[in-house]
C-alpha cells in the first residue's frame, strides 16, 4: 500500500453476525474482525468500522474491491497537497472488470445494456478532479471529518414482496452533507481497482436494485433536501412518472418486464443481432417508482425515522 505496514490497520466488519475468521496479521499489517450482531447494511458496517478505527484517516472499501499497489501512499500525498478537508475517491470511470465477466455479461440484453452504459463513462483523468459525489465503495477522508458530519445514514432493513431492502445511495447523501460542511470532494486517477462482482447482473437483479434505489432515494431525499423544500427529481420524466405512480403504471411495468424476456430470447436466438432494451428501461423505472411509493407509505406511518432508529438501537 506504499507505507510501512505498522502505520495502518485493516478492519473487517462482518454484518449480521456470521461466523468469520482471519489471521490477526497479514504481511505485518494488523487486521481486526468486528461483527454487527444484526444486519445493518453497508452504511451500518462502515459506521462500525469507522468508530473502532484508531487511525487519523479512514478508507472505506467494499469487499469486492482490489486497489492498486501503493494506494495509501497516493492518498497521503493528496491530503498533503489538497488539505485534510479533502474527501478522496475512485471514480467508477476507472472501474476495471474481469474481461471474462464482461464477455459473459453481454450474453443477455440486461448485461449488454449495462456494459454499453458503463463504457460511455470510461474516461481517464491525469490529475485529481473535483466532484460533487464520491462512491462509498472506495471513499477516503479524515476520521474527524467523518465523525463531525455524523457518518452514514442508517435505517432499519425492510422486506417488500420477498425483496430485502437495505439503504443504498447513502454515498450520495453523505457527499451532500460533506460538501455542506465545507469539504472538497475529488476523484483520484492515480489509484485504480479491480471490482470482482460475485453474481452476474441479470434483469431480475437489475429490477430489484431499481426498487431498492427508488426506496432509498426517497428516504434520503426526505432526510436532506426535503427540509429545504426542494422537489423530488423524476425517475425518468415527469409525465411518465405520473403514470408509473398509479396501479396501472405498476402493471405496465410488469408487462414491460414480460416483453423484455421475449426481447432477451430474441437477442440470444439471433446471436446478439436483435437488441432492444427499452422494455427493460420502462420496467426499471416502474420498479424504482414502486420503491418510492413504498418508502412514502413507511414515512407516513413514522417507521423510517433515522433519529428514532438510532435511539432505539442505542
Amino acid at each position: 500500500m506504499g507505507i510501512p505496514p505498522e502505520e495502518y490497520e485493516i478492519i473487517v466488519v462482518v454484518d449480521g453476525g456470521e461466523a468469520f475468521s482471519y489471521p490477526a496479521q497479514l504481511n505485518g499489517v494488523s487486521i481486526r474482525i468486528l461483527s454487527n450482531r444484526r444486519y445493518r447494511g453497508a452504511p451500518g458496517a462502515r459506521n462500525t468500522g469507522a468508530l473502532a478505527a484508531r487511525g487519523k484517516y479512514l478508507w472505506f472499501l467494499d469487499d469486492d474491491i482490489f486497489p492498486s499497489e501503493g494506494a495509501i501512499a497516493v492518498l497521503m500525498k493528496l491530503w498533503r497537497e489538497l488539505g485534510e478537508n479533502a474527501v478522496l475517491g475512485i471514480t467508477t470511470n476507472q472501474l476495471s472488470y474481469l474481461p471474462q465477466y464482461l464477455k459473459t455479461l453481454q450474453r443477455s440484453v440486461a448485461g449488454a445494456f449495462f456494459v454499453r452504459e458503463y463504457l460511455q463513462l470510461f474516461v481517464r483523468f491525469s490529475h485529481a478532479v473535483q466532484s460533487e459525489f464520491v462512491c462509498s465503495g472506495s471513499m477516503a477522508m479524515s476520521r474527524d471529518l467523518f465523525v463531525n458530519v455524523g457518518g452514514f445514514r442508517e435505517l432499519p432493513p425492510r422486506v417488500w414482496n420477498g425483496i430485502g431492502i437495505y439503504l443504498s445511495q447513502e454515498d450520495i447523501e453523505l457527499s451532500y452533507r460533506l460538501r455542506k460542511a465545507g469539504a472538497m470532494l475529488y476523484f483520484v486517477p492515480e489509484i485504480t481497482f479491480l471490482a470482482c462482482e460475485r453474481d452476474l447482473l441479470t434483469a431480475s437483479r437489475m429490477l430489484k436494485r431499481a426498487f431498492i434505489g427508488g426506496y432509498a432515494g426517497r428516504i434520503l431525499w426526505e432526510e436532506t433536501y426535503g427540509r429545504e423544500g426542494m422537489p423530488l427529481p423524476p425517475v425518468i420524466n415527469s409525465r411518465l412518472d405520473t403514470l408509473l405512480s398509479t396501479q396501472i403504471g405498476w402493471w405496465l411495468g410488469r408487462l414491460s418486464y414480460f416483453l423484455h424476456q421475449i426481447a432477451d430470447l430474441l437477442y440470444r436466438l439471433s446471436g446478439r443481432r436483435i437488441y432492444y432494451h427499452k422494455f427493460l428501461l420502462l420496467a426499471r423505472a416502474a420498479y424504482a417508482m414502486r420503491g418510492r411509493r413504498f418508502a412514502e407509505s413507511e414515512l407516513r406511518n413514522g417507521i423510517l425515522s433515522h433519529r428514532r432508529y438510532l435511539s432505539d438501537e442505542s
